[in-house]
């Protein structure tokens, strides 16, 4: 299986850095750090730079199983606001494939209808 982590500037660290960590640890997944930014670099809410792995153009979105929306205020907001994460989101819940969303960014998903 393979995760996809999205990364906006503001993203809050440990949510991000840390399941990454577990996933490939723990579960042998295939995690990717995808940024919506237009270079590699993310800045975090603690302002610690961290290299994504693809751009969010770049992702083939058909080959991972689950995407992982990590928190942080500015971060969320950053997600919320891009109009290709919300059509991706959109996306995998119509095609029946989990989104997940740490601390804030169920807000996103709320958002959507998606929450009860």
């Amino acid at each position: 299986m393979k995760a996809a982590i999205l990364l906006a500037n503001g993203f809050e660290d440990t949510e991000a850095l840390t399941t990454r960590d577990i996933l490939l640890r723990s579960r042998e997944l295939g995690v990717s750090l995808i940024t919506i930014n237009q270079d590699l670099i993310v800045e975090a809410s603690s302002g610690l730079k961290v290299i994504a792995d693809l751009k969010l153009e770049e992702a083939k979105f058909e080959d991972y199983d689950f995407l992982i929306l990590p928190g942080g205020k500015r971060g969320v907001s950053n997600l919320n606001a891009d109009e290709r994460v919300i059509a991706l989101i959109r996306e995998y819940k119509k095609a029946g494939k989990p989104v997940y969303a740490i601390c804030a960014a169920p807000s996103i998903l709320g958002k959507l209808g998606y929450l009860e």
